[in-house]
């Protein structure tokens, strides 16, 4: 359409039919392009929107999932972060309050004091309400890598070590 534009003469009728083809081809074009491009990942102010209004309606369900999306993209996002601590403590979900603990942990946007407290209640959480030595051993040697100068961790992790009877992991320290 393009080709037959630029062979006709200006102000005629087919050379105006032929550039409203081309304009609507191009639109069609557009509009094909833009439904391959995904949602921006910067959506965080409607996810926000969505947890707010989903949490003041009480559904529950809906402010988890919101929540969850706004971690992913930011983890320092303490709105986000306090609902499903209260949520998953409310539901006595702590695998599910866990595993959001270890995930935020792990982004390198958050302070480094955020990363260690948030690994530190991983930790406790894998021994006081999940009993489990491995998670709680993971968490606190991420704290020791976080800060080897942290006293405090490795010796609550020489602590979890000799519970968990792992005495070459301990000769290892």
């Amino acid at each position: 359409a393009f080709r037959q534009l630029c062979a006709l003469k200006p102000g005629d009728d087919r050379t105006r039919d032929a550039l409203n083809e081309v304009l609507r081809l191009a639109e069609s074009q557009k509009q094909a392009a833009a439904d391959l491009v995904p949602e921006p990942l910067n959506d965080l102010p409607r996810l926000r929107q969505a947890m707010r209004k989903a949490a003041a309606a009480r559904n529950d369900e809906e402010a988890e999932a919101s929540a969850r999306q706004i971690l992913e993209l930011d983890a320092a996002d303490s709105g986000a972060f306090a609902l499903l601590e209260r949520y998953y403590h409310r539901q006595r979900d702590f695998s599910k309050l866990r595993e959001v603990l270890i995930e935020c942990a792990r982004s390198p946007s958050l302070p480094p004091a955020i990363r260690k407290t948030r690994l530190k209640n991983a930790a406790a959480l894998s021994t006081d309400k999940l009993e489990d030595i491995d998670g709680a051993i993971w968490a606190w040697r991420e704290i020791v890598k976080l800060d080897p100068e942290d006293k405090d961790a490795a010796a609550r992790l020489r602590k979890v070590l000799q519970n968990g009877e792992r005495w070459d992991d301990l000769v290892e320290m």
